[in-house]
C-alpha cells in the first residue's frame, strides 16, 4: 500500500505497507523526505488533508482513510519553514499543530524558541529608552507587560497583604451575631487569637480563590469552603455537606447578599456566576464557628478558635504548602511560570467551568470524568495515561486515607493543581526544559479548548 502526498510542488510517494502507521508518523516522513530533497532545509509540516479537502487527525491511522479496494491514496500537505508564531512571538495554534507536535521533541523545541523570543523582547528598547511592549489587547499584553513591571488587570497575585493592616480591615466588617453575646473582655481574646493567626486565613482564602480581576465577584464557594473543611479534617463534606451549608449561610449573610454582589467568583467572570460567595472577613468568621463546633477547647471561644487553628487549620496549610505544586520551590520561582500565570490563568479557569457541573447554591465542581474529557480535549494526554490523570485527582485531594474520604468532584484550586501535576508528567523533565516552560506548553493547550469552542469548532 502507497500513499502519494502532494506538498510544496512536489509529490512524493510513500510505502505504507498495510497502513497501520499514524498521520503524525507520515508527517514525520514527509518532513525528513522534504528535508533530503532540498539539502537539508528545514520544513515543518503543519497539516495533511485527503481529495476532499478536510484536515486528518494526526493521530488517526493511515488505513483508516483507505478504502478497502485501494491501494494508493493521495493526500496534500502544507508545510512551513519555521515554527509558526505571530508577530510578538505568541504561538499560532491549529487543530494538527496541537496533536502532532506539542508533546514531541519539535514542540518541545518551539515552546523554547518562542521563550527565547520572549525573553530578548524584554530587553528591546524604544525610541524613548523604554521596554517595548506589545500592542494594545494583544494576546500577549498581560504577560508582557507583567515581564516588564507593567500594571495588570489581575488580583491576588503575589505577596501576601500585610497580615495586621489586612486584619483590620476584615475585623471591622465581621459580625459575631451567630455567637452568643460576647463580652467586651471575650470579644478581645477573640480578636487578639485572629490577630495572631490571621495570615493562615490570609494564605488558605488566597489559595481557593487564586487570581480574579477587577470587576469580578472574589470569594469562595459553598463547595470550596466545603472542601476546605473536608481536608483540614474538620468534618467529613461527603456526609455532612448541609451542615457545611449551614455554617457558611449563617457566617455570610452580607456576602451573599445583593447588596454586596461585587465581592467576586473564584471560578467564574461576573457574568456568569450566581451562586452565594464567602469574603475573606466571613472566613474567619466561619472558621471560628467550625472550632467552636469541634470543641478542641471548650473553656472558651478564644481557646476553641485558638486549638482549631494550631491544629486542623495549621495542619492542613502546612501540607498544601509543601504539596501541591505551584507552591514548589522551583515552580514558585519561576519567571516563565509567573508569567505564564498572568497570561493563562482566567482562560484555565474559563475551560474549568466549560467542562464543569454547576449548582446555583454551591458553585462549579469537575468530577473525574469531566477531568478526562477536559484533558482529552486539550490533547495533553493520550488515553493510555489514565492512571496519570486519577493519581493527580487523588494527590489534589491530598491522597485520602481511604475510598470513603475520596471527593468525587473538584473545586478549580484543585483542578489547577491537577492539570499541573498532569502537565509536567506528560511533558517530563527529558524535554529539557524548565518546569515552567512545560506548565506554559499544559495551559496553552488547555486554552486551546476555549479557542475552539468560541469558534464554534468544539465544546
Amino acid at each position: 500500500m502507497r500513499v502519494n502526498v502532494s506538498v510544496n510542488g512536489k509529490d512524493l510517494s510513500i510505502s505504507v505497507q498495510e497502513g497501520k502507521q499514524s498521520i503524525k508518523w507520515l508527517a514525520q516522513v514527509i518532513q525528513t523526505r522534504l528535508s533530503s530533497l532540498s539539502g537539508g532545509e528545514f520544513r515543518l509540516i503543519t497539516g495533511i488533508r485527503n481529495e476532499a479537502g478536510e484536515l486528518i487527525n494526526p493521530r488517526d491511522c493511515i488505513y483508516e482513510h483507505i478504502q478497502s479496494e485501494e491501494t494508493c491514496v493521495k493526500l496534500s500537505a502544507t508545510s512551513e519553514e519555521v515554527f509558526p508564531s505571530d508577530v510578538w512571538g505568541n504561538p499560532v495554534y491549529g487543530d494538527f499543530m496541537n496533536a502532532a507536535y506539542l508533546r514531541s521533541a519539535l514542540g518541545c523545541q518551539w515552546a523554547g524558541e518562542m521563550e527565547t523570543w520572549r525573553d530578548r523582547l524584554g530587553t528591546i528598547m524604544d525610541a524613548n529608552g523604554r521596554p517595548l511592549k506589545s500592542p494594545q489587547g494583544g494576546a500577549g499584553s498581560m504577560m508582557l507587560s507583567a515581564g516588564v513591571g507593567g500594571a495588570s488587570t489581575l488580583i491576588q497575585i503575589g505577596d501576601a497583604p500585610n497580615v495586621k493592616e489586612a486584619f483590620e480591615l476584615d475585623w471591622s466588617q465581621m459580625k459575631w451575631s451567630f455567637l452568643p453575646a460576647l463580652t467586651e473582655m471575650q470579644n478581645m481574646a477573640l480578636r487578639e487569637v485572629l490577630l495572631n493567626n490571621y495570615a493562615f486565613v490570609i494564605n488558605i482564602f488566597m489559595h481557593y480563590c487564586g487570581a480574579g480581576q477587577v470587576g469580578q465577584r472574589y470569594g469562595l464557594t459553598i463547595s470550596e469552603f466545603g472542601h476546605l473543611l473536608h481536608l483540614a479534617q474538620a468534618c467529613d463534606y461527603n456526609t455532612a455537606a448541609e451542615n457545611v451549608e449551614h455554617t457558611f449561610d449563617k457566617t455570610t449573610i452580607v456576602a451573599s447578599s445583593s447588596s454586596n454582589s461585587s465581592s467576586s467568583s473564584s471560578a467564574s467572570s461576573s457574568s456568569s456566576s450566581s451562586w452565594p460567595l464567602m469574603s475573606r472577613a466571613h472566613l474567619a468568621q466561619a472558621l471560628v464557628s467550625v472550632a467552636i463546633d469541634a470543641e478542641l477547647d471548650s473553656s472558651s471561644i478564644a481557646a476553641a478558635t485558638q486549638a482549631f487553628f494550631e491544629g486542623p487549620l495549621a495542619t492542613l496549610w502546612d501540607k498544601l504548602s509543601n504539596r501541591y505544586t505551584v507552591y514548589s520551590s522551583s515552580v514558585a520561582s519561576d519567571e516563565v511560570f509567573a508569567r505564564s500565570m498572568q497570561e493563562y490563568y482566567q482562560i484555565v479557569k474559563q475551560a474549568f467551568l466549560s467542562f464543569a457541573s454547576v449548582d446555583s447554591k454551591t458553585g462549579p465542581q469537575l468530577s473525574i470524568e469531566g477531568l478526562f474529557t477536559l484533558l482529552y480535549a486539550s490533547t495533553l494526554v493520550e488515553k493510555e495515561q489514565e492512571g496519570a490523570i486519577v493519581d493527580a485527582f487523588l494527590q489534589s485531594q491530598l491522597l485520602p486515607s481511604s475510598p470513603e474520604q475520596e471527593l468525587s468532584h473538584l473545586v478549580f484550586c484543585e483542578f489547577f493543581e491537577a492539570l499541573m501535576k498532569v502537565t509536567l508528567f506528560s511533558i517530563g523533565s527529558d524535554s529539557g526544559l524548565s518546569e515552567g516552560k512545560r506548565l506554559r506548553m499544559g495551559f496553552a493547550l488547555v486554552s486551546e479548548i476555549q479557542n475552539i469552542s468560541r469558534s464554534g469548532g468544539g465544546k
